[in-house]
């Protein structure tokens, strides 16, 4: 009976260190191999720039905005 205890206690600890975050690896559609990052107070953003163009991207990978340098 202790066994059996001892394994599902066992089992339900494993279970719940494997619902760990995973962070996928994410690409640009970029000619440069650059890629900078800097730190805001709240998150970290993303840009390269390519040609006339600086896009930022939020933390989460998303577009945040394309600028354009004359």
């Amino acid at each position: 009976m202790k066994k059996t205890i001892v394994i599902l206690i066992a089992i339900f600890i494993s279970s719940i260190a494997v619902n760990a975050q995973i962070n996928l690896e994410h690409t640009f559609s970029t000619n440069s191999n650059f890629l900078f990052h800097f730190s805001t107070e709240t998150q970290i953003m993303y840009y390269y720039v390519d040609n006339n163009n600086i896009y930022l991207y939020n933390e989460n990978y998303t577009l945040y905005k394309s600028l354009n340098i004359p």
